[in-house]
């Protein structure tokens, strides 16, 4: 099983993101701890991006026993007024 698939087997959704049990990355395994964020990181992109043109940005939270990732809008700045 790849780390991908290996990811994809815990991953749940809730609360508008998908999340993984903490035990998912604090056991030991096959897989090393950088390589199961990395993959949490690039399913939470492919399941939660937008496919509007807005920028959006990552939210990595923990709830309850659960690590949750969830996109959220970056707000645009004011356009910045021209002096008359």
């Amino acid at each position: 099983m790849t780390v991908y698939e290996y990811m994809l087997k815990h991953a749940r959704g809730l609360s508008g993101g998908i999340a993984w049990p903490e035990h998912v990355f604090q056991k030991p395994q096959q897989y090393a701890a950088g390589d199961l964020i990395d993959t949490a990181v690039d399913i939470a992109w492919e399941r939660l991006l937008p496919t509007t043109a807005r920028r959006y940005h990552l939210v990595i939270e923990r709830r309850f026993n659960m690590i949750l990732f969830r996109a959220r809008r970056i707000p645009s700045e004011p356009a910045l007024a021209q002096a008359a």
